[in-house]
Order: C-alpha cells, then sequence, then structure tokens
C-alpha cells in the first residue's frame, strides 16, 4: 500500500482509529516474531511502520488460503509525524 495522508485522515475516526482487512499466509503468521508482525500489519493497512494500538482478530480465510484480520489502530502519530516533516520543509 502506497501511504496517502489524506486517505489515511479520511479512513479514520474522529478518534483517530482506522479499521481495515489485512490478509496473511499462515506461514507469515507462525514466522514472524510478534513485533514484527504488528509492523507488518501496520505496514500493509496504512503504508507505514508507524500505527499505534494495534488490535485484530480473524475474521475468515480467503480463496487464497490466506487468514484475514479486521486490523484497527490509531494513526495520530502517522499524521503528527508527517505534518511535522512537512513543516520542516515549508
Amino acid at each position: 500500500m502506497i501511504f496517502d495522508l489524506t486517505e489515511l485522515k479520511a479512513r479514520a475516526d474522529e478518534n483517530g482509529v482506522i479499521v481495515g482487512e489485512v490478509a496473511f499466509t499462515a506461514n507469515e503468521l507462525i514466522h514472524d516474531d510478534f513485533e514484527a508482525l504488528l509492523d507488518e500489519m501496520s505496514e500493509r493497512l496504512t503504508g507505514t511502520i508507524i500505527l499505534t494500538d494495534i488490535d485484530f482478530q480473524p475474521v475468515r480465510v480467503d480463496d487464497e488460503h490466506r487468514v484475514v484480520l479486521l486490523v484497527s489502530g490509531n494513526i495520530t502519530d502517522i499524521v503528527d509525524s508527517y505534518e511535522n516533516e512537512l513543516k520542516d520543509y515549508a
């Protein structure tokens, strides 16, 4: 996923929480350590690894035999980080 701050803001609720489905193979779920798995969830959902307060639950197995997770997390740190970066270039 390509990071798009405008899209992330539009998809988040008033508390900065974004929710979406992310698919993983069983191998990816088993072989990653927990922190690496959370980073990968963040990356696939938002395009960055800065998502915080990540929560997830399995929702189904897709046609490609991947486990689809409903992932949620807070984008406030993503927004703050990129808005501050933009100010530095202004």
